[in-house]
């Protein structure tokens, strides 16, 4: 019996606690203007004490918040021409970027003149796959990269029309059949991070 009242006792502490939750949470979502003039004032109560600590912090870890930016920039960074392919293997777009991560990122959550979000993409048309070409050891220009895109839309005819890609030929580092043979023979890898911008 008493193992039983202090169930029911626990049990309540939680809804207890479950509306309160949902209480303050309308409360915060009713008076924003007040959460941020709290915010201001607990910052400017607390700055020195941040400060301090994140100071500390950087001298207790610099090596490895050093080597964790430069590999995320790194990992940004990425000169690439690539491509979004259906379930039956054609290509539905073609596209380049030297920020590769940030331009995938953003057409799949809808900020690019694709205007779709991944999953409109995968219901719409079918989209099963996305593959890109690294190109960034060859340090090719901007108007490489886009003479690459241009010569892979000609070759492999895009089902989603996009306009015509423009580079300016002065600005090409190599002649269009070294970078011919190089989009030719350069392997495709596939973005291995699609599955987390599907809802």
């Amino acid at each position: 019996m008493e193992d039983r009242k202090e169930v029911i006792e626990m049990e309540l502490t939680i809804e207890q606690k479950q509306r309160k939750y949902e209480k303050d949470k309308e409360w915060r979502k009713n008076n924003p203007d007040k959460i941020k003039e709290y915010a201001k004032r607990s910052y400017e109560k607390n700055k020195e004490k941040q400060s301090l600590y994140y100071k500390e912090y950087y001298k207790l870890h610099k090596e490895r918040i050093l080597l964790n930016h430069k590999l995320w920039v790194e990992q940004k960074a990425i000169d690439s021409v690539y491509c979004f392919r259906d379930i039956d293997g054609n290509v539905l777009y073609w596209g380049s970027s030297s920020r590769f991560q940030e331009r995938i990122s953003s057409h799949l959550v809808g900020n690019s003149h694709l205007s779709m979000k991944a999953d409109e993409m995968v219901s719409e048309w079918l989209l099963d796959k996305i593959e890109y070409q690294n190109y960034s050891q060859y340090n090719l220009s901007r108007a490489d990269l886009y003479y690459i895109e241009s010569y892979h839309k000609i070759k492999e005819k895009e089902m989603l029309k996009t306009a015509e890609v423009h580079y300016n030929e002065n600005e090409l580092t190599r002649s269009k059949e070294d970078l011919q043979l190089l989009a030719d023979s350069l392997e495709f890898v596939e973005f291995d991070k699609l599955e987390k911008y599907l809802n």
